[in-house]
């Protein structure tokens, strides 16, 4: 998450409110207050998605590299045990 300040559509939603109550206007002010709180909310919500994604992403190339270390071992291994049937003699 990034804790900068950010001026949109929103916070320019619920300073009208603020504006068309002050006026008088109160149902347009409530409209405008309540569409600025969603986009605010729904900007939220995309921004937490995506260092969800972001932190499920670096899971996943973590467990690869894990994955590829155990399977590198094992064939290692199993060339390791090729190459002593022979003791490096030439047939």
């Amino acid at each position: 998450m990034n804790n900068k300040i950010v001026f949109g559509i929103p916070e320019i939603l619920i300073g009208g409110s603020v504006f068309l109550l002050a006026s008088n206007l109160v149902w347009q002010g409530w409209v405008f207050f309540c569409l600025g709180l969603f986009g605010a909310l729904m900007r939220f919500s995309i921004e937490l998605q995506k260092a969800k994604s972001a932190e499920e992403k670096h899971k996943q190339v973590i467990s690869d590299l894990e994955d590829f270390g155990k399977n590198f071992v094992d064939l290692a291994a199993v060339a390791q045990a090729f190459g002593k049937k022979n003791d490096g003699k030439i047939h």
